[in-house]
C-alpha cells in the first residue's frame, strides 16, 4: 500500500504548489502556459531543481531521467513508471491553490 502522505510531502519538499510552479516558470512561461503553449514552459522548466523536475513530469507530461527524483514512493502510488532509465508520468498532476 503506498504511502500517499510522502507523495504529497515530496511534491510540497519540492515547492510543486502553484506558487512554487509560477516562480519556477516566471510570467512569460507561465503565461504561455496557460494558452496551453507548452515549449516556453518547457525551457523555463529545463533545469534539474525538483520544482522543475516534477513540474516537466506531471504538468508538461515529458519524461524525466529517472534518477532526478525521488521515485520510489511516485511508482508506488501509481503515479508514475519507471522505463528505459526513465520516470513517465502515468497521471497528469497539477499543482492547486486552496
Amino acid at each position: 500500500m503506498p504511502d500517499l502522505r510522502r507523495v504529497r510531502e515530496l511534491l510540497l519538499g519540492a515547492g510543486y504548489t502553484v506558487g512554487g510552479v509560477r516562480e519556477a516558470l516566471g510570467a512569460v512561461a507561465g503565461g504561455a502556459l496557460a494558452r496551453d503553449e507548452i515549449v516556453p514552459a518547457l525551457r523555463a522548466a529545463g533545469g534539474g531543481s525538483p520544482v522543475e523536475v516534477l513540474t516537466r513530469l506531471f504538468w508538461l507530461q515529458v519524461p524525466v531521467e529517472a534518477g532526478a527524483i525521488a521515485a520510489g514512493d511516485l511508482v508506488a502510488a501509481g503515479l508514475a513508471e519507471v522505463s528505459g532509465g526513465e520516470l513517465r508520468a502515468l497521471l497528469r498532476v497539477e499543482p492547486l491553490e486552496a
